[in-house]
């Protein structure tokens, strides 16, 4: 089942500028999954890919969190979630923009 989490606030360096229409741009978009890919690395075994969406408010914090893969561990799971929860874009305006990346 997927999983969500809150988001902490600490230690995480902001991306690139939003795009001109105010929107998160893709470089910061693209900065923010390889951010989370890096600190997933670290997050122990896996049976294989793991799909990771993250969905960033205007804020530019990642306000909802989906980790789905076959024969995930739950503390690797919530490693991943803790992993993606510090991932940021800059603040943008509009609705929430939602992204994935299989690891």
């Amino acid at each position: 089942t997927p999983a969500s989490h809150g988001v902490a606030s600490r230690g995480s360096a902001r991306a690139s500028a939003p795009s001109s229409n105010g929107r998160p741009s893709r470089s910061a978009l693209v900065d923010a999954l390889s951010q989370v890919a890096r600190a997933a690395s670290g997050c122990g075994e896996r049976g294989g890919p793991v799909r990771v969406i993250v969905t960033f408010a205007n804020s530019g914090v990642a306000r909802s969190i989906q980790v789905s893969g076959a024969d995930l561990p739950a503390q690797t799971r919530s490693c991943m979630i803790g992993a993606a929860s510090r991932a940021r874009v800059p603040a943008f305006e509009g609705d929430p923009v939602t992204v994935a990346k299989t690891l």
